[in-house]
């Protein structure tokens, strides 16, 4: 069916899910909307752009008894069982999007950070640096004894991301067979749906949390 307006989609109850994949701005607000219609949510990431509003997401999916899950295609790469036992050096570079202007950190940051985050569970982050510029950021990263160091910029022609172990161990992230990223996330999402699994996305959730720290980190530094 054809929709003039995303309130009529919402209305359809032939409708049992929704994928948002609009500006990072309005996936709160859209996933709002259509959690308050009683539509299960994929939501691209970021989930949110500000931690409380992720909160109040998770919340009222849950509420509801709904499946919200974020498009973090990382959840399902076969590196992640041995990453953690290394230091990481995660760098993603790539073309800049044509379409209006994105911040890097929000746009790519969910994928490493996510990648970080999927081995140290409940662990506490610290952002022990954050800097940018007009093209890049640098972010470290510490949780006990692991460390994390992620470079991100713009520029290349071709999308790319490494990961390097020890300093001693480096993988294309983007070139290691595995099943195709978003097909897996939308296989999960289908499967909570039949299987009425709405325990909360505390990956989505905690990757918000700390984009929101590294942010803060940043702009509150003199060379932020």
């Amino acid at each position: 069916a054809a929709y003039t307006s995303l309130e009529a989609l919402l209305d359809d109850s032939r409708v049992d899910a929704v994928f948002i994949a609009s500006p990072h701005h309005l996936h709160a607000p859209y996933t709002e909307m259509a959690a308050r219609a009683g539509k299960h949510v994929l939501v691209e990431k970021p989930m949110a752009m500000d931690y409380s509003q992720a909160q109040a997401l998770v919340a009222l999916a849950t509420k509801k008894n709904l499946v919200l899950r974020t498009d973090l295609t990382f959840r399902f790469h076969p590196l992640r069982p041995i990453i953690p036992h290394y230091p990481l050096l995660l760098q993603w570079t790539g073309p800049k999007s044509e379409r209006s202007p994105e911040n890097i950190l929000w746009s790519w940051g969910p994928h490493p950070v996510s990648l970080m985050l999927g081995y140290l569970v409940d662990a506490p982050v610290e952002v022990l640096l954050s800097s940018h510029g007009p093209n890049t950021w640098t972010i470290v990263y510490k949780s006990g004894e692991l460390s994390t160091t992620i470079f991100m910029a713009w520029g290349d022609e071709f999308s790319k991301l490494r990961c390097y172990f020890s300093g001693t161990k480096s993988f294309d992230l983007t070139a290691i067979p595995s099943p195709e990223p978003l097909m897996e996330v939308c296989k999960d999402f289908l499967r909570r749906i039949e299987n009425k699994d709405s325990s909360p996305d505390w990956l989505g959730l905690r990757t918000v949390g700390v984009l929101k720290a590294t942010e803060e980190n940043a702009y509150a530094s003199p060379t932020g």
